[in-house]
């Protein structure tokens, strides 16, 4: 057994009868420790954090009706992390991915009741889709970040 950068390795060997010489298979497993686990989840959310903060400012050129920006309103990156990551380190030690989004598409938002709305069509690696619903009464707490982000670009 042996233990590098936060991660413990495991080796077996077994031996398989393929052709008539014996040939030794061997497996590697290979286990995330919590500080991996941690440092890892650290910077999916710093990751996140960045992509949602981001200031997106109007292209020069428009067509004098509407407005177009640098960067999308909604990409594949911008669902929650906790949509698409099982946090529990017993449930999933490797923090790997448990909904995967191909893209968001379809985007509308209205201010709706003093409220931001927005929903989008999303597409998981499935190829299935589900409308995603998002609401904001202030849109200046942190977990609302995105929806602020959203009022900056529809102003």
């Amino acid at each position: 057994m042996e233990s590098r950068g936060g991660f413990r390795q495991i080796a077996s060997s077994s031996r398989s009868n393929l052709s008539r010489t014996d040939t030794t298979t061997i497996k590697t497993t290979i286990y995330m420790n919590k500080t991996a686990f941690q440092k890892k989840l650290a910077g999916l959310q710093s990751e996140q954090r960045k992509l949602i903060t981001r200031r997106n400012r109007k292209q020069k050129h428009g067509n004098g009706i509407f407005d177009r920006h640098d960067f999308p309103v909604l990409t594949a990156e911008h669902p929650p992390l906790s949509w698409r990551y099982d946090f529990n380190h017993a449930s999933n030690p490797h923090l790997m991915t448990r909904l995967g989004i191909n893209c968001a598409f379809n985007v509308g938002a209205i201010e709706w009741n003093g409220n931001i709305v927005l929903a989008t069509r999303v597409e998981g690696w499935d190829r299935k889709s589900f409308f995603a619903i998002a609401e904001s009464k202030t849109g200046n707490s942190r977990d609302e970040a995105l929806i602020e982000f959203l009022r900056k670009v529809t102003k």
